[in-house]
Formats: C-alpha cells, sequence, structure tokens
C-alpha cells in the first residue's frame, strides 16, 4: 500500500512539472485591482461606419423612432410611471457562443484546484450566473438598486431611477455552443482609416471559418461570444450588419466570479474588480442602443436627458465624483449607472429614460421587434 502512495506521488509531481512548459498556461491565483477591462463598442462603430457609410443613415433613422417613441408616450404618462406599470414582458433568447484555446491550464487557488481545463472553456454554471445578473440588472433587482448605500443610491437620482416594480425584460439562455481552437487571443487593434484591411477587434470569433462560431439566428436571438479578447468587451448597436451582431465578452469577466460563503466557485478572476457579471450588462446596454453615459467633450453624447454631462469615463475611485463640465460644474455624476465605466460592486442603476430607449427597440416598427416573444 505504501509502495502505491509512493507511486502516486510520484507520478503527480512528474505530471505536474511536465506541463510546466510552452504547451501549459499557468493562470495567475490573483487579479490586482489595477486590472480593468473596457469597452470598444464605439471604437467599432466608427470603423463599421467608415466601411459601410449607408449605416449611419440606418442608425439616424433608429435614433428618430426612438425620439418619437418616447415623445409619443410621454404626452399621456411620465417616465417614471410608464415604467414602473408595463404589462408586456420582453423575452430575449440568448446564446452563448464559447470559443476556448486547446491548451490546457493550471490553477491553484483557496479551496480549488483544477488540472487539465483548457483556456477560457468556462463551466455551464459561470454561464448561468451571467443569465441571472442580466436578469437582475436590467428590472433593477440586484442588490445593489436597493442598498442603503448613498454612494449606490444618492437622493439626487431616485427620482430617475428606473423601477423594479415589473418584469420588463427577460433573457433566457437558449442555448451553449462550445469550440476549441488553437488560438490564444483574439482581439485585433482596430484601424477606421483602413475598413477594408482592418480586423474589427474579435470579430473573426464570430465566423467558423476563422475558427471561430458563427451566429444563430441573430435576426431573432441574441448571441454572445465569450473568449480571450485580451481584456476588452464590445457590442454591435443596432442596425449594422445580421452576421455579427451580438456582444463580445473576455472569459475572465463573464459571469459572477466572486466567491460566495467564503466558496470559490468559478476561479481564477474571482479577485477581479469586476466578477459580478456586468461587464456583459453594459454591453448588453449598448446592444438594446444605450451610449456610454460619459463624453470626452461635455456633450450629451447619450441622448438621454436624465443622465448628467460628464467629462470622462469614471472606475471605483474616490467617491463621490462632481462634474467638471460648464454646463453642470459640480453636478453629481452617475458613477453607478451600468453605462459608466465604474468597478461592478459600484453600479446599480439604469435610469428610466435608458429603459425607455431599451424598449423603443422591440415596439412595433423597432429596430429589434423580431426579438421580443
Amino acid at each position: 500500500m505504501k509502495t502505491m502512495k509512493r507511486l502516486i506521488l510520484i507520478l503527480t509531481i512528474l505530471l505536474f512539472v511536465s506541463c510546466q512548459n510552452d504547451e501549459m498556461y499557468v493562470v495567475p491565483t490573483e487579479q490586482s485591482a489595477s486590472v480593468s477591462n473596457n469597452c470598444g463598442s464605439e471604437q467599432i462603430l466608427e470603423s463599421q461606419l467608415v466601411a459601410n457609410p449607408e449605416l449611419a443613415l440606418k442608425m439616424n433613422s433608429i435614433e428618430e423612432f426612438t425620439k418619437n417613441f418616447k415623445l409619443k408616450s410621454k404626452s399621456k404618462k411620465s417616465l417614471t410611471s410608464r415604467t414602473a406599470n408595463l404589462v408586456d414582458t420582453i423575452t430575449i433568447h440568448v446564446v452563448v457562443n464559447v470559443v476556448y484555446n486547446e491548451k490546457p491550464y493550471f490553477i491553484r487557488v483557496a479551496q480549488y484546484t483544477n488540472f487539465g481545463n483548457k483556456i477560457g472553456n468556462i463551466l455551464q454554471g459561470q454561464i448561468e450566473s451571467q443569465i441571472k445578473v442580466l436578469n437582475e440588472d436590467f428590472n433593477s433587482r440586484n442588490i445593489e438598486f436597493n442598498s442603503t448605500n448613498t454612494l449606490l443610491n444618492p437622493a439626487e437620482f431616485q427620482s430617475v431611477k428606473a423601477s423594479n416594480i415589473n418584469t420588463v425584460f427577460r433573457f433566457v439562455l437558449d442555448a451553449v455552443n462550445r469550440r476549441e481552437t488553437s488560438i490564444v487571443k483574439w482581439y485585433v487593434t482596430i484601424d477606421p482609416t483602413k475598413p477594408e484591411t482592418s480586423t474589427f477587434y474579435c470579430e473573426k470569433v464570430k465566423n467558423y471559418a476563422t475558427g471561430g462560431i458563427s451566429p444563430t439566428d441573430p435576426e431573432h436571438k441574441l448571441n454572445i461570444w465569450v473568449c480571450e479578447t485580451g481584456g476588452d468587451a464590445y457590442s454591435q448597436f443596432p442596425g449594422g450588419n445580421a452576421s455579427t451582431d451580438g456582444v463580445v465578452v473576455d472569459f475572465k469577466y463573464f459571469g459572477k466570479t466572486k466567491p460566495e460563503n467564503g466558496v470559490v466557485l468559478f476561479p481564477p478572476y474571482q479577485n477581479s474588480l469586476n466578477n459580478l457579471g456586468r461587464t456583459a450588462t453594459h454591453e448588453v446596454g449598448h446592444w438594446m442602443g444605450l451610449r456610454h453615459t460619459f463624453a470626452y467633450n461635455c456633450t450629451d453624447n447619450d441622448r438621454i436627458s436624465d443622465t448628467p454631462i460628464t467629462i470622462t469615463y469614471n472606475r471605483q475611485t474616490t467617491l463621490p465624483v462632481y462634474s467638471k463640465c460648464t454646463s453642470n460644474t459640480g453636478a453629481l455624476v452617475m458613477t453607478m449607472n451600468h453605462m459608466d465605466y465604474t468597478y461592478d460592486a459600484g453600479k446599480s442603476m439604469f435610469t428610466n429614460e435608458q429603459r425607455e430607449s431599451m424598449l423603443s427597440l422591440f415596439a412595433i416598427g423597432g429596430a429589434r421587434t423580431n426579438y421580443k416573444q
């Protein structure tokens, strides 16, 4: 028996040592507070507009439809009462496409050891946790929404917070597709000046012929691609090509990876500041037509009247933050909005008008009316 135990121990050590070569991807067990992912949605839109000038006309038409939708309904009720008393639930069917690397990796963290998984081949539970987060965030049922923390729920924004009375958006996981590939990182820097040769971020991950997974019924379902992007995430705005429509999220930030009750469920990025699944919330917001709440030139970049104008994005730094724009100097910045860059634990809300804008896409004649079921 002792001889057998020694043999098993020796084999285990040899296996570990043999895996520490260029065929093994060793994942760090800790992620520093400086790790942050950025959104590339605005950049990819700029590139698509260069490549397809007609897209601008289509997006202008969608924007005009949204504007008229809000004006017509505003004549009878306030935004607050309309979003609080919606009867219809918009069901959005989601297909998650997981494209992972063929190399195994080794993780060792507290209370969790895993040998031989593949880079980016996330667990089913991690995917399901993301769907749960989307349903909470888009219906204002996340814990942070009703928090007594004034940094998450300041008095200044109580009147514009999207209500949590009814289920407005219902996300349903239809399918999970997986594909193994030799590609490690899909991220490619775009060049808006050369649309004919520029590869838009991770667009190749959306095509089976280029090593990725082609979208499933993109005119009726929300496709989300999960892969190793190098840290970024992005979405295609309404109006773009159906063959590339959807959201791309780095596997490290997909789902709720924060430890619960001291148990690490989905390592190795449990210590990231973006571990609550809100990277996908932010990107699905773009997929529903929302822009960033910040603008570098202090303009009303997001076309939403109940989000204060601010000069730049915010991280989870010193709060509260006050605007430096001349039009509203000293006004509180809505750092807790899902369309800012604040880290996950600092986000809590969409506004009434943001929700109203999202709803317009699913109305009769809206850009995403085919998705409403």
